[in-house]
């Protein structure tokens, strides 16, 4: 099932009687997550195409952020040829008769939630919060004597991540309010400001990974919100850690950086660092599409890239803006340039070769940059283990 058999089966659709399953309501399948970044999973609708065991379907994906991304698949549900094609053209091939590895999850139990309707065989849903569901109103609260007004609002948990509020909060004698989402969740509790792209930890060791470089006033907002909006105001974990830091000598927090790998000047260097992948990764792409097969030579990479950018994510650099800039800068670039001319021109059988060969020698080496940005910013052991 390839990208061609793709485009037959959805243009199929005007010739062939085909029926349609729609959920009353967005299925609950899978969710991940790490490093304060959550995401959940629902199936919102299954095509029968009336191709062999094939299906499209439709998911949605949220998170704690917020945000909410809706995606389409084609599934097969024949055992024997069991696999999934995605978004990218990439294929995942399903083995149904063992447990998957946690980067093959999602497309496993996307798989058996569609062919077997046995939804989230390995994912366990948070329970929602009964006063959560009927959550609407405001509050007001102050922060050393600085008033704020909240509004709060529950969020449709059928196809939004569990127990997830929208905060919209405003300091009186302000214009304008600043909205923010609120994870209630005691072990990964978080507050995510949407137009600071900021997100705060609230349970100790998630507010030592995330908080650094963050003001104390963002941070004691953030926990006052937490509390107005989750209602646990005697369970909230105390920020000695994260409130200090913020305050300390810049002696004593370059010291404590060090440690933690999460200071404003590591955070540059994960900016800059993800800056440099997305260079090399266009360059790549430049090589491999004179490879006999691309796609086949870039999926492995496009995979990492996309853990790549959730850890980015997970540090609040903001991806799409870093992209933008970088892709700016690619136009520039003399290389690149030079590369977009040859693609104007007859490429030999020579050149070709040349070219599939860089493909492969700078993906290799793109590769091992993916494996340590993963490595040092995301905490992603990369060595080889003994497996006997």
């Amino acid at each position: 099932m390839n990208a061609a058999n793709r485009r037959l089966l959805i243009a199929g659709f005007a010739v062939i009687l085909s029926t349609t399953a729609f959920t009353a309501n967005a299925q609950y399948f899978s969710s991940e997550g790490r490093s304060g970044l959550y995401r959940e999973y629902f199936l919102q609708s299954v095509e029968a195409t009336g191709v062999e065991d094939n299906r499209i379907v439709t998911v949605i994906a949220s998170d704690n952020r917020g945000e909410s991304e809706t995606s389409e698949f084609v599934v097969n549900c024949n055992d024997t040829m069991a696999q999934i094609l995605d978004g990218d053209n990439l294929n995942h091939q399903i083995d149904v008769r063992k447990e998957p590895s946690s980067a093959d999850r999602l497309y496993w139990e996307l798989w058996f939630s569609v062919c077997r309707k046995d939804s989230a065989k390995l994912s366990k849903r948070a329970e929602i919060q009964k006063r959560l569901k009927t959550l609407s109103g405001k509050t007001e609260l102050s922060l050393k004597d600085t008033p704020y007004t909240v509004r709060l609002q529950s969020l449709d948990y059928s196809k939004s991540i569990a127990n997830l509020v929208r905060a919209d909060v405003q300091r009186t004698g302000k214009k304008g309010s600043e909205k923010a989402y609120v994870y209630c969740d005691v072990d990964s509790g978080t507050v995510y400001w949407k137009q600071k792209k900021a997100l705060i930890g609230i349970e100790q060791t998630l507010a030592e990974e995330l908080n650094r470089g963050v003001s104390p006033e963002l941070i004691s907002l953030s926990d006052a919100v937490w509390v107005e909006a989750c209602g646990r105001s005697t369970t909230k974990p105390v920020h000695e850690t994260a409130s200090n830091a913020a305050s300390q000598s810049k002696d004593d927090h370059a010291e404590e950086s060090n440690s933690s790998g999460k200071s404003p000047s590591a955070s540059k260097e994960a900016r800059n660092a993800l800056s440099d992948i997305y260079q090399t990764y266009l360059l790549v792409k430049g090589f491999c599409e004179y490879h006999v097969a691309p796609e086949r030579q870039m999926a492995p990479l496009k995979a990492k890239l996309k853990r790549v950018d959730l850890v980015a994510a997970s540090l609040s650099l903001d991806t799409s803006t870093i992209w933008a800039d970088t892709a700016k800068k690619m136009e520039k670039d003399d290389n690149y340039k030079l590369m977009r001319l040859y693609k104007m021109m007859p490429v030999g059988f020579e050149d070709r070769m040349r070219f599939a060969n860089a493909c492969k020698q700078t993906g290799a080496a793109l590769n091992a940059i993916l494996d340590d940005y993963l490595s040092k910013y995301g905490g992603v052991k990369m060595s080889i283990e003994k497996d006997f």
